[in-house]
């Protein structure tokens, strides 16, 4: 498997001067004494790295390094949610060379469920007035008595 980094370079000085020459023996040996004919270049060189992903509400993150790194190009993040909850959008996403995260931005929802059908002669009533994950669900029975006198 053959792994890259993508690396931007950002050029913060250039300085020429007609005539330059930077070939064999002519370049100077300290660059701090750059004169004459030459050219000195200062560049820095930086990894591409996204924004920090953010932990959806209800949910987690867990992130892994690439070569070592955070939220650089082909560091990966995955996504969990709560009990309760299903995820909306991709498990795992990764640091692109356009310094964004591959997919659209993940989601925990509320998982609710459908009220029962209540029993022939009966009612049902959700006992803690909600639907969701885990909710307790009661059944009541109508019974009719005749007495014969």
């Amino acid at each position: 498997m053959v792994s890259r980094l993508i690396l931007s370079t950002t050029i913060t000085t250039i300085t020429s001067v007609p005539n330059s020459s930077l070939a064999g023996s002519e370049a100077p040996s300290n660059p701090s004494t750059f004169s004459g004919d030459y050219v000195q270049i200062c560049f820095s060189i930086s990894a591409v790295s996204c924004p920090s992903p953010r932990q959806p509400l209800h949910g987690s993150l867990v992130q892994k390094a690439y070569n070592g790194v955070f939220n650089i190009y082909l560091s990966t993040v995955r996504y969990d949610c709560d009990m309760g909850y299903r995820m909306v959008g991709p498990q795992f996403r990764m640091c692109q060379a356009d310094r964004t995260w591959s997919g659209n931005d993940t989601r925990c929802e509320e998982i609710l469920c459908d009220k029962p059908s209540p029993p022939q002669n009966g009612h049902v009533y959700f006992t803690d007035n909600s639907e969701n994950v885990g909710s307790q669900i009661e059944y009541m029975l109508v019974i009719d008595y005749f007495f014969l006198l």
